[in-house]
């Protein structure tokens, strides 16, 4: 009878141990169940199962295979660790089969839980037929899905481009009772967006508020991205003008969704004014540090708008600045210069980036107009270095 009172303490102390291993622990979980030799039990794998990290569910299986090995039966809370593993891992191929085969194999019968994750897993892994069959079957076989599980199913539809399937799912959350999350909105905003429906978008974002969902940043910036790309720049400025006054924080994707509508309509004045943080038209937004993209996009703005002069000084804010910028905004500013006829400035440029079609052009314009021709020669002989180093490649 003390034995068995001692062993009982003793696993208690391990799972109470066990239990505390979380926040990247999972190697201190794995230690410890090494070492436990009695009392060992479900509660025992299911810790260690619920520590371990994403990109850890091969632990995750060996730890099934041991448990089995003591001939301890699994519970559903160990299926729904490591389906969450799957999950956190993108391995929905093992989702998938977690819930195809080994839980009823183990008579274990699948909760909305196990459900979320799995459909999340098929989302991540753009398996979007899946999530629709499974969850096809939960709604006629049960357990009643939950926010969580259609969110995921209306994030499966929008990642496979299928924008209005997805808002159609995302209209059916009334039919189950349930409030939409930041999460669902988000997802539908996105499907949206991939579908370039602002409407959509700004009638869902207006719903949402409605019912005082506590949308983010990333909601926001997917209707703002989706005005923009479809453009009416007077909705997406608008919606950030709502941003604001809902104190949701712009963050560098707002910037740069805002950049990306200047460089669409050519507004080089208010991408200028984005980039150093002037207020402009009622926006005044965060101090944050630009990117590539940001300036890559103000530069397009520069271009379109015909301002040379503009480009230059955004050029030399990002050398300030050290943001080293890539083949796309290096091509923006060479078209600003190209339509200037600011030869020397655009072959500048040109020598030190690689070579793409724009900048093929612009070494053949200053050849012919005569001005700078040296440059444009030398520029046209590394264009033929790296076209024959390109054929080399692709034979």
């Amino acid at each position: 009878m003390q034995k068995r009172s001692t062993v009982r303490v003793e696993a208690l102390h391990f799972n109470s141990a066990l239990s505390a291993c979380r926040m990247g622990a999972w190697a201190v979980a794995l230690a410890l169940l090494e070492n436990l030799m009695v009392g060992m039990n479900s509660i025992s794998f299911n810790s260690v199962l619920r520590s371990l990290e994403s990109g850890r569910w091969a632990d995750g299986q060996h730890l099934l295979q041991r448990l089995l090995a003591k001939s301890m039966q699994p519970s559903l809370i160990t299926g729904n660790s490591l389906m969450t593993l799957y999950e956190k891992s993108n391995q929905w191929s093992c989702a998938q089969d977690l819930l195809a085969h080994q839980l009823p194999f183990y008579r274990l019968l699948a909760d909305t839980v196990t459900y979320n994750g799995a459909l999340s897993a098929f989302e991540k892994g753009s398996q979007w037929h899946l999530a629709q069959w499974q969850l096809a079957c939960m709604l006629k076989f049960g357990p009643r899905p939950g926010i969580v599980t259609l969110g995921a199913s209306v994030a499966a539809l929008g990642a496979a481009q299928l924008w209005e399937l997805s808002l159609a799912r995302f209209n059916t959350l009334g039919q189950f009772s349930l409030q939409a999350n930041a999460v669902a909105c988000g997802a539908a905003l996105n499907a949206c967006d991939r579908g370039q429906s602002w409407e959509s978008a700004l009638a869902l974002l207006l719903a949402a508020q409605h019912h005082a969902a506590e949308l983010g940043a990333v909601e926001f910036n997917s209707a703002i991205t989706c005005c923009s790309s479809s453009y009416v720049n007077d909705h997406a400025l608008a919606t950030a003008r709502t941003m604001i006054h809902s104190r949701v924080t712009p963050d560098l994707v707002t910037c740069n969704a805002l950049l990306a509508m200047c460089a669409r309509a050519g507004m080089w004045y208010e991408a200028v004014c984005i980039l150093r943080r002037t207020p402009i038209l009622s926006i005044r937004l965060p101090l944050m540090m630009p990117d590539v993209l940001s300036y890559s996009a103000a530069l397009a703005a520069c271009a379109k708008g015909s301002r040379p002069y503009e480009a230059l000084t955004l050029l030399s804010d990002a050398r300030c600045l050290r943001i080293p910028l890539d083949l796309q905004a290096n091509t923006n500013a060479v078209s600003a210069f190209h339509q200037a006829n600011l030869w020397q400035q655009a072959l500048a440029i040109a020598q030190d980036t690689p070579m793409d079609a724009v900048l093929l052009e612009v070494a053949l314009s200053a050849s012919e107009v005569g001005s700078s021709s040296m440059s444009a020669i030398l520029l046209l002989g590394t264009a033929g270095s790296t076209a024959e180093s390109a054929m080399r490649l692709l034979n």
